[in-house]
């Protein structure tokens, strides 16, 4: 008798700590899910911030006397004092 007894206990015991596992269950999910989601978000900052400095250094030297002068150059077609600025023509195919 005892031995029924101590068998109930245990099923008894065993059910209620599955019965308080039910809740806590989906919550660690929850915790997994928003760990490895901080996880990819860390990743994702790290590079931003080095492309961030890579954009830094970019604008820096882009402002330089030097990078401004290739661009006036070279894009808007500028020439200093005294200078000529010589165009090249291609010819067309229908010029012959």
């Amino acid at each position: 008798m005892k031995t029924t007894k101590s068998r109930f206990r245990t099923f008894a015991v065993l059910a209620a700590l599955c019965l308080l596992m039910v809740p806590v269950v989906p919550k660690l999910k929850v915790i997994w899910d928003l760990s490895e989601r901080r996880e990819s978000l860390q990743k994702e900052s790290e590079r931003l911030h080095a492309v961030q400095l890579d954009l830094k250094a970019q604008l820096k030297e882009a402002r330089s006397p030097a990078a401004i002068e290739k661009i006036a150059r070279e894009k808007l077609h500028m020439v200093k004092k005294g200078e000529t600025y010589i165009v090249e023509i291609e010819p067309s195919d229908d010029s012959f």
